[in-house]
């Protein structure tokens, strides 16, 4: 695998504003350094199992035997809270579908107060979606182990607080596959402090 040392650009971007299409620099498999420590890795083909798993999910997740949800993306609600009519709110943001599986943090901007179990899990239908999400969560967890084993042990000590009814998996609380959109440019600020996340974009866009 090549190695790519990251290099911090500055930049003036800030939450809310739109990101301009920045052409990918990085198109063979890499694992990533800073400071000459391995963060991550970038890769152009998952393992075959893997590959297998994810097909059989997305297959699941695109058939009506998995429920999905409208979720309103937080830039729609932050443009709602900052005085931005609906209309307004609803031109930067589109009405995403999505399904989320393992736990569901308390977010008070989405007006959830509590922690709880997503719904999911009890639909009989969406039983194949969910294993096999959990068994495609296994092997990218031995899959990180392997490439990047020091960021592997990093993240398993940072789990050590996470109570086992919370977790998906080992390294995971939770999964969210958007039906309808792929993410744009973003940040994810509601993670565990330091921890990382697996992103799998398929070939039909959808993400799993």
């Amino acid at each position: 695998m090549k190695r790519v040392d990251l290099v911090l650009i500055e930049h003036n971007i800030k939450i809310g504003n739109e990101c301009p299409y920045i052409t990918p620099n990085v198109t063979e498999d890499s694992i990533f350094y800073i400071d000459n420590e391995p963060v991550g890795f970038y890769l152009t083909k998952m393992p075959e199992k893997m590959c297998k798993l994810a097909d059989l999910a997305n297959a699941e997740f695109r058939s009506k035997n998995v429920p999905k949800s409208m979720m309103a993306r937080a830039g729609k609600l932050r443009a709602l809270q900052m005085g931005k009519t609906k209309a307004e709110a609803e031109e930067i943001d589109v009405e995403q579908f999505s399904t989320i599986i393992g736990s569901i943090p308390p977010k008070a901007l989405m007006r959830r107060e509590y922690k709880n179990r997503s719904s999911v899990h009890s639909v009989k239908s969406a039983q194949t979606f969910i294993k096999a999400m959990l068994l495609l969560v296994k092997e990218s967890e031995g899959l990180i182990k392997e490439l990047i084993p020091k960021q592997y042990d990093q993240q398993v000590e940072l789990f050590k607080d996470v109570p086992e009814k919370w977790r998906f998996g080992n390294l995971f609380t939770s999964s969210i596959s958007n039906f309808n959109i792929s993410a744009p440019f973003h940040r994810d600020a509601g993670n565990i402090v330091a921890v990382s996340y697996t992103h799998l974009t398929l070939p039909t866009n959808r993400e799993v």
